[in-house]
């Protein structure tokens, strides 16, 4: 687009100059520069990051809230209860202190059951919380829901699962939104959602 205004100006500018009617734009005329995002880079530096690591740090000792969702018999391992330990102190601190993290570890060491652990006990102590989006690949998703319904009680955390068709059958245009750009489905979206509760 950028490009083909600069080859019509350019394209007028010589029709101008072979007409000898040719006059340089003044200052005020031209085109003010457009705002742009400057990204810079933070490898070398750690400035935000050696701020906030105090208040992140987990306090020793610390155990985690079980929900009382989880399924008696469930025996969590101990590097997975020091996880759910620390994704239940970041969330105390969000979101002034920390506004998201990562939980990372090799596959097969309980990442699911951890972050399913700690969402049922963020639901169980609020009751107002809004619906949890996991967003993963979709040969992972059964995995989700057979982990939800191995570990916990039946029912204790409703579960919209949505990818291909049933997704698809979700989406509007903007012609649609209304002028919250609202679609005609969140009516039916906040009855799920206070179902779900």
């Amino acid at each position: 687009m950028d490009a083909k205004r600069a080859v019509v100006a350019l394209e007028r500018a010589h029709a101008e100059l072979q007409r000898k009617e040719f006059t340089p734009p003044t200052q005020e005329t031209r085109a003010v520069p457009k705002k742009r995002l400057v990204i810079k880079r933070n490898v070398e530096d750690i400035d935000y990051t050696e701020e906030r690591a105090g208040a992140l740090t987990m306090p020793s000792g610390r155990e985690p809230l079980l929900p009382q969702s989880l399924r008696s018999g469930t025996t969590l391992k101990p590097y997975q209860l020091m996880g759910i330990a620390w994704l239940q102190n970041l969330w105390e601190s969000s979101p002034d202190e920390c506004r998201g993290t990562v939980l990372a570890d090799d596959m097969g060491l309980g990442k699911t059951l951890q972050l399913l652990t700690f969402m049922a006990s963020c639901f169980e102590a609020d009751g107002d919380l809004s619906p949890a989006l996991v967003v993963a690949p979709v040969a992972l998703l059964e995995n989700w829901r057979n982990e939800l319904e191995r570990f916990f009680e039946s029912g204790s955390m409703p579960l919209l699962l949505l990818y291909g068709d049933a997704l698809r059958s979700l989406r509007v245009g903007k012609h649609e939104l209304d002028e919250r750009g609202q679609a005609p489905w969140s009516e039916r979206w906040r009855s799920w959602t206070a179902w779900a509760r």
